[in-house]
């Protein structure tokens, strides 16, 4: 699942794509992410539950992020 991360604007830096903003947290699979121009999109590895670097253009599921719903 794609995760929101990218390298996109400066190799091997991953930010949101979204914002900008450098997260807070990591969690590569060891030997990620790859460094080169081809794969600059993190997503998760689902049978290691780590994170792997994929080329952008790469079809997966992706997370979304919104508001949490308040109940009264």
């Amino acid at each position: 699942m794609w995760i929101g991360y990218t390298d996109l604007r400066k190799e091997g830096e991953y930010v949101y794509a979204s914002s900008g903003a450098t997260p807070s947290y990591f969690n590569w699979l060891k030997g990620q992410p790859h460094a080169g121009d081809n794969e600059n999109c993190a997503a998760v590895d689902i049978s290691q539950l780590k994170w792997h670097d994929y080329p952008c253009a790469r079809k997966m599921y992706y997370i979304c992020k919104k508001p949490a719903k308040h109940y009264s």
